[in-house]
């Protein structure tokens, strides 16, 4: 489903109601208005919800799709998210003097898990296929994923990772010491979903659509990719790794317009 184009009003409520003839009431927490939730439907506007008001289309519970505290400064800065499915984003990728045309487009995404899954094609990396597209998933750094990378098998370490992520100016701004990660915690439950710039490895795992379909004659994604989401510039800019390959291979993407796809209503 579609999530809100325009939010009129917020509005809360202490007490609860409920009943069972399947016409739920308004329940105790935070509700918003919104022009639209779905291309289909037309909502009207209203300044006041008073209490025990049936949830006809045209008032949905903010916490049926959110399950962090508000406040209205998150709630202004997170306006602008477009990390929704059949999101694109469109830019390129660097490496050395080379520079190739790269297309995303989200499959799935899941804040609550850290989680996010898509499509990458890449133009012209190999003289044999124009156009390559892997599936990728991505673990945003936050409550279930830290800086650090827990995966034997993509070859990086502390160090690494202290070096990669150091390649973000946004990131060196941040109150976090990866040799004592231990100490982190607080900032991975609490702020990682709060700033400006969300942190994420994404980790590309075969050529799209065939699963079995895990090597490219003359290219590989065998490495994986640091990645930084700039909430209010709407793009991507990642710095791929891999042992073998060449170093601080950059990625720049930028979020393309479709009236197919809404930004989302989040809060901190």
């Amino acid at each position: 489903m579609r999530l809100y184009t325009d939010i009129t009003s917020i509005i809360s409520t202490d007490r609860a109601y409920s009943k069972g003839d399947g016409n739920p009431t308004l329940t105790k927490g935070v509700y918003i208005q919104a022009n639209s939730l779905t291309p289909e439907m037309n909502f009207t506007r209203s300044k006041n919800i008073p209490d025990g008001t049936k949830l006809h289309s045209d008032y949905i519970p903010m916490n049926r799709f959110l399950s962090i505290p508000y406040t209205k400064t998150s709630f202004r800065r997170r306006a602008t998210d477009v990390l929704k499915p059949g999101a694109r984003f469109r830019g390129f990728q660097t490496s050395g003097t080379r520079e190739y045309s790269v297309e995303v487009m989200l499959l799935e995404v899941d804040l609550p898990n850290s989680y996010m899954s898509g499509t990458l094609t890449i133009h012209n990396l190999t003289p044999v296929n124009s156009i390559i597209t892997t599936f990728f998933t991505a673990e945003i750094i936050g409550p279930r994923h830290t800086f650090i990378t827990n995966h034997d098998s993509w070859g990086s370490s502390i160090k690494n990772d202290i070096q990669h992520w150091a390649r973000f100016p946004s990131w060196r701004s941040l109150d976090v010491d990866l040799l004592k990660d231990y100490k982190n915690r607080e900032w991975y439950q609490t702020k990682a979903f709060c700033q400006n710039h969300l942190y994420m490895r994404w980790k590309e795992h075969y050529l799209y659509p065939n699963p079995d379909q895990t090597e490219v004659k003359g290219a590989s994604f065998a490495g994986f990719y640091f990645i930084s989401f700039d909430r209010e510039a709407e793009s991507f800019t990642g710095i791929y790794y891999y042992k073998t390959t060449d170093r601080f291979q950059q990625l720049h993407l930028s979020f393309v317009p479709d009236h197919g796809v809404f930004r989302s209503y989040e809060y901190c």
